[in-house]
């Protein structure tokens, strides 16, 4: 509920997500998802602001919504089917 109030702020905390960064709990979550968008000098970032751009999505649409949608769609494609559920 949180991601659809602050979007720019908080990822969608959804089961294939969770799934593909291989994490069980929120804490973890909250770790692995820091260290993957500050790690190698923040390269991440610029790849998903580069993605954004070519996709012609304005800045309204913030780049942890752009690593969820990359993460879940890369999740479904590789067969990440977690039940939905209560995180």
């Amino acid at each position: 509920m949180l991601a659809s109030k602050r979007p720019k702020l908080l990822p969608v905390i959804e089961g294939v997500v969770k799934d593909i960064l291989n994490q069980s709990d929120r804490q973890s979550y909250w770790i692995t998802l820091h260290s993957i968008l500050r790690g190698d000098e923040r390269a991440l970032v610029d790849i998903l602001a580069a993605a954004r751009s070519d996709a012609e999505m304005g800045d309204d649409i913030s780049l942890i919504r752009c690593f969820d949608v990359v993460v879940w769609m890369v999740g479904r494609r590789d067969g990440h089917l977690r039940p939905r559920g209560r995180y």
